[in-house]
């Protein structure tokens, strides 16, 4: 599963994630003791003081201390911020510095700090109720990350002044993990919208720099939310390099899925290929998959493998499948079963080495949206079933049979729909059991005698 991750102190973030998603991110309940405050007037207080009027001159010292003198000027020293608007902004860094693995110390300095800006929340004991070890965080986001903050606030508390002016039902919808890529969906294109309104605003106090279109802190929160879903990786290049190197571990479905999707524009299109990926791989590895600290993935991807920079091109290219020349392969209607047989090991990687033949990644596409535009529905031609009984994933049991096999075309051709029959994967299977392939027409007739 994603989640898993070889840190001892794992437990300690997952469980104030898990408190987090429950109580401030559902629901409007705090993350340090039991007041409401994570609601949208708090939200919207803390976004009018300190993204409405951001401080952009530079009269302070401190370096990495710049963002918290910058916060308390903007809180207490010009303005006075409520009670719950203060304790707000201490959570809501609170969350941001739950993923970086660095600087322990200084973030649980700085936490508290915030908290001693009211007199009110100077008495708050976090670790009643969630464990300081958490802020020793769960991935590594880099420099970078740190010396932006304030990007990362930008688009934190921008998106969720948008999340909590949205309905508690609306919210408690995307609560399960089923759910999770239709939230991820929702939550880029408001982001998309709400970044270009506030690039084309004309009196924009915020400058372009800090409105970032696609942030690190988004991934941690997917992965916070649903992470046995998303990957433990904050940085959008790295799931690029994956997807790109490690495609081919996919099938041909789920890549033009990907590509459907919007393929490397869509930040949830890579999200749910690293996902198939993951499921393609885990089953090969002999140690828990984690593509940066695992040996046997990291040496896959990366600057290493000689690959061009991704494109939704290389996706085309990986839409292969591998094409038995081999005449003597046997008939298996001649096979019987043989009950002496003693079983073998199975499960050991093996590299191997062979040509393939490329398959037109549209013919699949082409031939069911032809079959549907004359019939109504998609069926397969032998047994007639319409793939009803698996609900929304009913097209993907369908297969396209090529009548006569790649493996005797000269060369590269065109394949027409008329040389092609739309088949289950149960006939299709039939259908190759022998050698040569029986017809269709001939097993049609057995499966409607």
């Amino acid at each position: 599963m994603a989640r898993w991750n070889d840190l001892p102190w794992r437990e300690d973030v997952y469980k104030a994630a898990v408190r987090w998603q429950e109580r401030c991110f559902f629901q409007e309940l705090a993350l340090f003791n039991d007041d409401a405050i994570w609601t949208y007037g708090n939200f919207d207080e803390l976004w009018e003081l300190t993204l409405s009027n951001p401080i952009y001159d530079n009269p302070l010292n401190g370096n990495g201390e710049i963002f918290i003198q910058k916060l308390r000027l903007q809180l207490v020293k010009k303005e006075k911020a409520s009670i719950g608007t203060i304790q707000l902004a201490a959570e809501l860094l609170f969350f941001i510095y739950l993923v970086s693995t660095r600087g322990t110390e200084l973030k649980a300095q700085r936490i508290r700090e915030i908290l001693s800006w009211h007199e009110s929340l100077r008495s708050i004991n976090i670790e009643e109720n969630i464990s300081m070890e958490a802020l020793r965080g769960i991935a590594s986001p880099g420099q970078y990350f740190g010396r932006n903050i304030y990007k990362q606030w930008v688009f934190l508390l921008s998106m969720l002044r948008k999340w909590k002016s949205t309905s508690i039902d609306f919210r408690s919808q995307f609560r399960p993990e089923a759910r999770c890529w239709e939230f991820a969906n929702w939550w880029d294109q408001e982001w998309i919208t709400l970044n270009s309104n506030m690039r084309r605003e004309k009196d924009q106090p915020l400058r372009i720099e800090d409105i970032q279109p696609r942030p690190q802190v988004r991934h941690w929160l997917m992965f916070a939310l649903y992470p046995n879903r998303f990957e433990r990786i904050v940085s959008l290049t790295d799931k690029k390099l994956i997807c790109r190197d490690l495609s081919y571990l996919a099938d041909a479905v789920v890549l033009e899925e990907f590509l459907t999707r919007g393929g490397y524009r869509s930040q949830v299109a890579i999200d749910r290929l690293l996902l198939e990926i993951r499921t393609a791989l885990e089953p090969c590895m002999l140690e828990p998959v984690y593509f940066y600290s695992n040996s046997a993935v990291n040496a896959l991807w990366g600057e290493n493998t000689n690959i061009p920079a991704p494109s939704n091109k290389l996706i085309h290219k990986t839409l292969q499948v591998k094409v038995s020349d081999d005449p003597n392969a046997p008939s298996y209607d001649n096979l019987s079963i043989d009950h002496s047989i003693n079983p073998k090991l199975e499960g050991k990687p093996v590299l191997r080495k062979h040509y393939v033949r490329e398959r037109d990644h549209t013919l699949r596409v082409r031939i069911l949206d032809e079959v549907s535009k004359i019939y109504g529905s998609v069926f397969c031609y032998c047994c007639g079933t319409d793939g009803t009984l698996y609900g929304d994933i009913k097209l993907r049991i369908f297969e396209v049979h090529h009548h006569i096999p790649l493996s005797k075309y000269d060369g590269a051709e065109i394949t027409n729909l008329s040389e092609v029959s739309v088949l289950c994967a149960n006939c299709h299977r039939a259908v190759h059991a022998t050698n040569p392939p029986t017809p269709v027409e001939e097993l049609s007739v057995r499966t409607n005698p």
